[in-house]
Formats: structure tokens, sequence, C-alpha cells
């Protein structure tokens, strides 16, 4: 069961392979294409979507024009770019899998050459469950007895006491696990 829908017209994003970059001793950066794709997608967000938000569970439809693209492009690399807007638009909440349920990425040439529909779909009020907790980290009382007792004890080499006593760290050889 679906509520509410909001529709948006957009210019279609870069590809991902071409909207960050490396930059020495900053990592990775938007470029300057993906900057100015994203101001001019979250103006046209705004004027659209008209304080619309979608803060529990949705499902996002894009389809988008395949009418004159220059070259080829993968439909999966229109997903991340849109959900991220969407997000920084506060359109929804967050992409993640605890509010976006699902998404449909699709090519059509129904639409002006270089723009994407993207629609956001109320979901039914579902049950917000927590993530399981993840397992607890195994430690080493947790292994049977009868394992370590027949386990042989590793010998520690003789550099690594060396280094450990260079650094001021006097231990046995005893204490020190590989």
């Amino acid at each position: 069961m679906t509520g509410r829908t909001l529709s948006l017209d957009l210019v279609i994003p870069p590809s991902l392979n071409g909207a960050w970059c490396n930059v020495p001793g900053r990592g990775r950066v938007r470029t300057a294409t993906y900057r100015t794709w994203a101001r001019q997608a979250l103006a046209a967000i705004s004027i659209q979507a008209r304080g619309a938000s979608f803060p529990g569970s949705f499902r996002v439809s894009v389809l988008a024009s395949n009418r004159e693209l220059a070259r080829r492009r993968d439909v999966d690399n229109l997903g991340k770019a849109l959900c991220d807007t969407l997000t920084k638009a506060g359109i929804i909440a967050d992409d993640c899998y605890l509010h976006m349920r699902a998404i449909c990425l699709a090519w059509t040439p129904k639409l002006s050459a270089g723009t994407c529909r993207v629609h956001v779909i109320e979901l039914a009020a579902e049950p917000m469950t927590k993530p399981a907790k993840p397992p607890r980290r195994m430690v080493k009382r947790d292994f049977p007895t009868a394992t370590r007792a027949h386990a042989k004890p590793a010998t520690v080499p003789a550099s690594i006491l060396a280094a450990l006593k260079r650094r001021g760290i006097n231990v046995s050889p005893e204490r020190v696990h590989l």
C-alpha cells in the first residue's frame, strides 16, 4: 500500500565515474561537474517539492531519457547522485535500508533529452525494526579448553622481542601472543 507521491523533473546526473576524483592531500572529492549538477538539482527540487518530505519508508523510481546520449551509460550510475541529493534537499531522511525500501532505475525515450523523472513514493507505515545485533566477537575463553590445552605455544622470534625492548617494553615471551 502506498501513500503520497512526489514527482520531480531533473537533469540527468553525471556518471559516477566522472563525479569523483582523487586529490593529493584531500582524498576523494566531488568534481566541478558533479558540484554544478548538484547545485542545479537542489534548486530544481526546492522549486518543485514545495516543502514535501518523506520521513518514513519510501521507494524511489527513476526514469531517465536515453535520447541523444553521447556515450553508453550504466543505468545503475543514476541512483547514487539522485538519492544523495534528495537527502541533502531534505526530501528523504536517508537512503539507507531503514527508509528506502526499493529503487527502480530505467531508461526511456519518452522524456526530453538529458532529463530524468524521479518519483518518491511513500509506503504504508511499517514498524521500524532495529537491525539485529552483530554477533559477539569470540575471545579466547569462548574456545573449548581442550583445544587450548593441546595447542603448541607459538615461539616469539627474537627480532620481535628485541624490537619491543628497544621501545622500552620489557615482556616475557610467554606473554606475547602471535
